[in-house]
């Protein structure tokens, strides 16, 4: 409130998210990991790849110590993807994963527990796959983690009555 410009651009970003939501699931305004995803999303599709919604990768497959493809659970069954050169896990972090974030979040370490943005799925399975086969997770960096703040707002029924409409 103290700023014009800043309220104006507040307003206008609260606007064409509403504007978002009424026309689609979800905001489309593409930042961060979004932004990242539909970059990769985008080169696939130029490149003619078929992009697989709910296709699971059980493991990697390798051989002579090379990744040569994954095992994917797609539909109910499973299927073996070969590669020529090689694969690359997008997988995301693993913050829904408190075992693996444990050993990073300091704030854990200290018995708080701080809430992420990212989706309840993310929990490190490209982590897994890529340590079951040799791979290494270098911890030397800076910030292990993206703070960011987070509000919960408890659910009341007018708000799930709204919300149920967008899903």
């Amino acid at each position: 409130m103290r700023s014009p410009r800043s309220m104006l651009y507040a307003a206008k970003m609260a606007t064409r998210h509403a504007r978002d939501r009424l026309t689609y699931s979800r905001g489309t305004r593409l930042t961060n990991g979004n932004a990242l995803i539909a970059s990769l999303a985008m080169s696939a599709l130029e490149r003619k790849i078929p992009i697989w919604l709910s296709a699971n990768v059980k493991h990697l497959k390798t051989t002579d110590g090379r990744v040569t493809g994954a095992i994917v659970e797609r539909d109910g069954n499973s299927q073996t993807i070969l590669t020529r050169r090689g694969v690359v896990l997008a997988s995301g972090g693993f913050p829904a994963d408190e075992d693996l974030r444990r050993p990073f979040d300091e704030k854990i370490k200290n018995g708080r527990y701080w809430h992420s943005l990212a989706p309840v799925t993310n929990t490190g399975d490209g982590l897994r796959m890529a340590r079951q086969i040799g791979g290494a997770f270098d911890d030397n960096v800076h910030h292990h983690v993206a703070w960011t703040p987070v509000s919960l707002v408890p659910p009341t029924r007018w708000l799930e009555d709204r919300l149920s409409a967008f899903q």
